[in-house]
C-alpha cells in the first residue's frame, strides 16, 4: 500500500476573489446553493472540512491508472469519490479548465508525472488504452449514456439539463445511432486491449457505492484516507451529478420510433455483455434489462419487440 504524505493543518476560513491558479495561491472553488461547504484550496490541498482534505501525490507516487468511460457514465461523480476516499486528486487527458477552478486540481497535472490516483479519458484508441498499466472502465447502459452525452453536449455543462423538447429534434435523431454504435466501440475496445482492467457499472454505483470504492481502492493499491469514508459518505453528491429529468429516456427514445437506433441499442448492450462474460468480467447489472424494457415499452406501447 502506497503511505499517504503527513496531515497538513486546515485552511480556515472560505475565500474570497478568484486568484491565479499558481502554487502558491489560494483558489476559490464555488459550492452549489449551500448544498455542500466552500471548498477552498492552497499550494493544491482541497479541504471540504477540517478532516476532508484532498492533494497532489509526491511526483512518480502513482503508475497511470485509466479512468475510462463513454461521456454521461458518471466520471467526474467517480473522480470526486475516488478523491474523498484516497485523499489524492485525480487527472484528465482533457486540461479542462473549469474542472479545476472547480476543484479537480489534478486535472491540470501531465499524465506522467505520477501525482494524481487515476486519470479520466473518455478515448479509446489501442495506442490510448496501452498508454496505462491499469484501467478502471466505468460502464453505464448505453440508453441513459447517450441520452447524457447528447445533454452534455448541447449545455456544455455535467450538471445542467436540456429541456425535453431538445430530444424531438432533428440534432437528437442525427445523433443518437453514432452516439449507440461508439459506446459499443469504446467498450470492447477497453475489454480487447486494457492489460489490467476492472470494471465497474455506474448502476451499481448508484446502489453500493461504498462497495464499489473499496473494489477501486483494492485494485489501485491505495489505502483508503483515515477519514476517507466518513468524507464519501458526507460529500457523497458532490457539485458533479446532474439531477435526473423524469422520463427523460424514455421521451427520447420515444421520438425514435421511426428509427432503427432501437435495435441498434439492444444489439450493442447484448454485444458488451456478451463480451465482458467472455473476457471474464462480471455480468452486466440485471437493471439493464429493466431499463431497456421500459425505454422499449416507451416507444412501441403494448407491442411485443424481437
Amino acid at each position: 500500500m502506497l503511505n499517504r504524505p503527513a496531515t497538513e493543518t486546515s485552511l480556515g476560513t472560505p475565500c474570497g476573489r478568484h486568484l491565479c491558479p499558481r502554487k502558491s495561491a489560494i483558489l476559490p472553488v464555488s459550492s452549489t446553493e449551500g448544498t455542500e461547504p466552500l471548498k477552498c484550496c492552497r499550494k493544491h490541498v482541497v479541504t471540504y472540512d477540517l478532516r476532508c482534505q484532498v492533494r497532489l501525490a509526491p511526483p512518480k507516487t502513482f503508475p497511470p491508472v485509466a479512468l475510462a468511460s463513454f461521456p454521461g457514465s458518471g466520471n467526474t461523480w467517480t473522480r470526486h469519490l475516488i478523491e474523498l476516499l484516497t485523499g489524492y486528486f485525480t487527472g484528465s487527458i482533457y486540461n479542462d479548465a473549469p474542472s479545476y477552478f472547480k476543484g479537480f486540481i489534478g486535472e491540470m497535472e501531465n499524465s506522467t508525472a505520477g501525482t494524481t490516483v487515476v486519470e479520466k479519458t473518455h478515448g479509446y484508441g489501442v495506442n490510448t488504452v496501452h498508454m496505462y498499466q491499469k484501467v478502471i472502465l466505468l460502464v453505464r447502459n448505453p440508453y441513459d449514456a447517450a441520452v447524457s452525452a447528447y445533454n452534455r453536449k448541447l449545455m456544455l455543462d455535467a450538471t445542467r439539463s436540456a429541456p425535453e423538447k431538445a430530444f424531438s429534434e432533428k440534432g437528437w435523431r442525427r445523433a443518437s445511432r453514432r452516439l449507440v454504435l461508439k459506446w459499443r466501440t469504446l467498450n470492447l475496445s477497453w475489454l480487447s486491449h486494457a492489460k489490467q482492467l476492472l470494471v465497474v457499472y455506474y448502476e451499481d454505483m448508484l446502489v453500493d457505492t461504498s462497495a464499489q470504492l473499496r473494489r477501486i481502492v483494492d485494485f489501485l493499491g491505495v489505502d483508503v484516507a483515515p477519514n476517507g469514508l466518513r468524507c464519501v459518505a458526507e460529500f457523497r453528491e458532490g457539485r458533479f451529478r446532474r439531477k435526473k429529468s423524469k422520463n427523460l429516456r424514455e421521451v427520447a427514445f420515444a421520438s425514435l420510433a421511426d428509427s432503427d437506433v432501437l435495435d441498434v441499442a439492444r444489439e450493442a448492450m447484448g454485444g458488451v455483455a456478451f463480451a465482458m462474460r467472455e473476457h471474464g468480467h462480471r455480468a452486466v447489472p440485471a437493471l439493464w434489462a429493466v431499463i431497456r424494457e421500459e425505454t422499449e415499452h416507451a416507444v412501441y406501447g403494448n407491442e411485443t419487440t424481437v
